[in-house]
């Protein structure tokens, strides 16, 4: 509908309804993809993280428990996609420092007892964000993370 709008479905894709090959296909499939790069991940990363602190905030165990499993995934992607990057090493990194650093929130989450205080989680989420900042600095990156307690995602975080 929108390329009607523009006057381009025509053109664009009447080459393929009638099953022929538009010639700039060829050409596409050469260009190989680009390479991942690592901050890529860790945007994803500090997203998923932003909304476990605002998840905890809420109080909602549930999506924190989510968001907590989405942190420590993404984390073990990128120690098999990112062994090594530029001659740092990642992977040795995140098994040292930023996965250990999750375990501490994981335990509270894990506890039956819902009475766990704010104070705990604002511990446990504090070791992570000192985990990330060290990892930072040993790899001579001038990235420094801080809590940030406002919501700037379309998303409600309460139970």
């Amino acid at each position: 509908m929108f390329l009607a709008l523009l006057g381009l479905e025509a053109i664009t894709l009447a080459p393929l309804a009638f099953g022929e090959q538009s010639s700039a296909l060829p050409a596409l499939a050469m260009i190989e993809p680009p390479a991942a790069e690592l901050a890529e991940h860790m945007t994803q990363l500090q997203v998923y993280t932003h909304k476990l602190s605002l998840s905890l905030a809420a109080n909602n165990r549930p999506l924190a428990r989510f968001y907590l499993h989405e942190s420590v995934a993404k984390l073990k992607q990128m120690q098999e996609i990112f062994p090594e990057y530029e001659g740092q090493p990642i992977a040795l990194l995140i098994d040292r420092l930023a996965l250990e650093s999750y375990r501490p929130l994981d335990t509270l989450l894990r506890q039956a007892d819902t009475a766990t205080s704010s104070q705990g989680f604002d511990h446990a989420l504090e070791v992570i964000v000192k985990a990330c900042n060290a990892c930072h600095l040993s790899c001579e990156a001038p990235i420094r993370i801080q809590r940030n307690h406002s919501n700037p995602f379309m998303q409600d975080f309460n139970p």
